[in-house]
């Protein structure tokens, strides 16, 4: 098992699309993600949860995201 920032950080390529639903654990990879490795995602889909441990929220992740260098949309 390796961490996602691990595979950001391997991969040589821009990634198109990643694919994000964890069920609430959201809020650990954003916090484990260094924001420079999102440089190399051109897009991401997720599913957002409550946080289980009440730390974050569906609109601060939105936040994180849009200080990243993308544009948020919410269905």
């Amino acid at each position: 098992i390796r961490a996602f920032d691990e595979i950001l950080a391997a991969l040589p390529k821009e990634i198109a699309l990643v694919k994000i639903d964890i069920e609430g654990s959201e809020y650990e990879l954003m916090e484990a993600t260094p924001t420079d490795h999102w440089q190399k995602v051109q897009s991401v889909v997720i599913e957002l949860h409550d946080d289980p441990n009440g730390r974050s929220n569906p609109n601060e992740i939105l936040k994180i995201f849009s200080r990243s260098c993308f544009t948020a949309f919410q269905e």
